[in-house]
């Protein structure tokens, strides 16, 4: 997938190292100088997926983690609080018809 940074100066774009596979439907949060894609759709099956990768903004860099602990999910929606991320909610899948809605707040990284 495709990475860009867009330049608020004059609006343009400037291609990153691309993500080693497609990110969708994935919950993101940044701490520090690292933006975190947690679970989103694994494509293949529909499902909500449990990966982790984060991309270091100084570095230019991608890095796939450790496998989320929870449920895979995805449409779900992270945000940062005093230094950790959060995933609140999300769902397991929209292809299969499994529509199971999460209510729960996972900490991660």
């Amino acid at each position: 997938m495709n990475t860009y940074e867009i330049s608020l100066v004059d609006f343009q774009f400037i291609q990153k190292t691309s993500s080693p596979e497609t990110i969708g439907y994935s919950a993101n949060f940044k701490i520090g100088n690292k933006i975190y894609f947690t679970c989103g759709i694994e494509f293949k099956s529909g499902k909500g997926g449990k990966s982790i990768y984060s991309y270091d903004l100084g570095l230019n860099k991608w890095e796939l983690l450790p496998d989320f602990p929870g449920m895979g999910r995805l449409d779900a929606t992270g945000f940062t609080q005093n230094g950790y991320g959060y995933i609140l909610g999300g769902k397991e899948s929209d292809y299969q018809g499994e529509d199971e809605q999460f209510k729960e707040i996972c900490v991660s990284v």
